[in-house]
């Protein structure tokens, strides 16, 4: 998804992604782009440090004259598979699979098998961060097929409530930004006339 990398371009350190559903776009364009920011320092730290350094082990012995940057990528890649592989040396050992690939050091939230689910976990963390003043935006990543789901208008009525203008002292919303992936089918049916009562998806973001 295109979306994917133009979000990820801009977003750094302090900015948090949750995913959609099986969203190996959103984790490969975040993941590149936390790694371009990070120095090699840090990052040879995060995967020595990651799992007893059980997943690094694997790209380094295969590559052990690579610099520490094609080392990260290679990482990531691996880590992604082998966790969508139910490897041991995924991610999360091959437990979370598909939909539940992430890896928060570079930024990436867990997916969510739930359609629409990332949206209110996003809200909540975008609530974390408004009220302990955390830097950064929380990144909601849904499909257009979602936008079925009630949680999701929720989570957009809460994020947005007149109360944070009204009773708080931290005026504004949260900072959390919906983005909808449109490709046009949700749940094995078109979006379209179909399942979803829009004629186009931007009539919702106005």
């Amino acid at each position: 998804e295109a979306a994917a990398v133009g979000q990820a371009f801009l977003l750094d350190q302090d900015d948090i992604t949750f995913g959609s559903h099986r969203s190996h776009s959103e984790v490969l364009a975040r993941g590149l782009s936390s790694i371009t920011k990070t120095s090699p320092d840090a990052l040879e730290q995060t995967m020595r440090a990651f799992f007893d350094g059980t997943t690094f082990d694997v790209v380094k012995n295969k590559r052990p004259d690579a610099d520490t940057k094609d080392l990260a990528i290679d990482f990531l890649l691996y880590g992604a598979l082998a966790e969508i592989f139910a490897r041991k040396t995924g991610f999360h050992k091959g437990m979370g699979g598909s939909m539940h690939v992430f890896f928060q050091p570079f930024g990436i939230y867990p997916n969510n098998a739930i359609v629409g689910g990332s949206a209110p976990i996003a809200t909540g963390a975008a609530l974390f961060k408004k009220v302990n003043d955390k830097n950064g935006i929380v990144i909601a990543n849904i499909g257009d097929g979602s936008l079925g789901c009630g949680v999701v208008y929720e989570s957009m009525n809460f994020a947005s409530m007149g109360q944070f203008d009204t009773l708080w002292d931290k005026k504004g919303g949260l900072p959390v930004l919906f983005n909808v992936m449109n490709n046009g089918y949700g749940m094995g049916g078109q979006t379209q006339g179909e399942t979803m009562a829009y004629d186009y998806l931007a009539r919702i973001g106005a």
